[in-house]
């Protein structure tokens, strides 16, 4: 992704305040969505005593912190750091681009839930993607960045049924 992409593809969003406020807001939805979702995940598999409870916690949880480790070695400058772009997803942070935290996260919690109830893990596949999109469509992150946050949830999680 260049600058000039960038801007052809947020241009429309860019040019109208409401689209760009409802990107914004959908960002920390879907974030927050999944950040609630999760804790109530493992509580109920605690609380029913459900074989994949210790591995729905662990595994994600490395990938988590093999995530944030790459992430500070990489160290790969923000599209709105590199590129000149008006990113509609303000953000402050320097760096630390590749992989997409936030993707890793929800791919990786749908997963989860995936094993756990394959239809609703579907529904969090779903909205994972469109958290991907908007973080791109946002100026935050690149495409590779969200495709490796992806295939990295996705790839711890399913450790949970190889263990």
């Amino acid at each position: 992704m260049n600058a000039e992409q960038y801007n052809k593809w947020s241009k429309p969003l860019r040019e109208n305040p409401q689209v760009a406020r409802i990107i914004v807001l959908a960002n920390k939805g879907i974030t927050c969505i999944y950040y609630v979702a999760y804790p109530l995940l493992i509580a109920w598999l605690f609380l029913s005593q459900n074989a994949l409870a210790w591995k729905a916690l662990v595994f994600p949880m490395l990938g988590f912190m093999t995530v944030t480790l790459m992430r500070k070695a990489i160290n790969k400058a923000r599209p709105y750091e590199a590129l000149t772009i008006q990113p509609i997803i303000s953000k402050d942070t320097k760096g630390k681009s590749f992989p997409s935290r936030h993707t890793y996260s929800a791919f990786a919690i749908a997963a989860t839930i995936f094993a756990w109830h394959a239809p609703v893990g579907i529904a969090f596949f779903i909205v994972a993607c469109c958290l991907a999109c908007i973080r791109i469509l946002g100026g935050v992150h690149y495409p590779s960045d969200v495709l490796a946050g992806a295939a990295l949830g996705i790839a711890f999680c399913l450790l949970e049924l190889v263990f």
